[in-house]
């Protein structure tokens, strides 16, 4: 019986009319060997950039709508707290 590690690399060349999403509060607890549930508020970004899942040929055909969205993005994006708090 032979075991090998190895790796794969997968890159997106041409961008499908929609994705889909999902999101999910749970991880894996090693030290349960079990799934729990993340209590706390979690944060997702508003913009999703997967520029670096792109191949080069259409991260090229792309960047300058990219950096156009990204700029919005920020411009809209609400400003978090300093302190680290999240709750109101």
């Amino acid at each position: 019986e032979r075991q090998a590690l190895y790796n794969t690399t997968t890159r997106i060349s041409r961008l499908p009319p929609y994705v889909l999403m999902h999101f999910v509060r749970f991880y894996w607890r090693n030290d349960t060997g079990a799934k729990a549930k993340i209590c706390r508020n979690v944060h997702f970004p508003i913009v999703l950039d997967l520029d670096r899942h792109l191949t080069e040929p259409l991260s090229r055909r792309l960047s300058a709508a990219l950096a156009r969205r990204r700029e919005k993005a920020v411009r809209r994006q609400p400003l978090q707290a300093a302190d680290g708090d999240d709750e109101a």
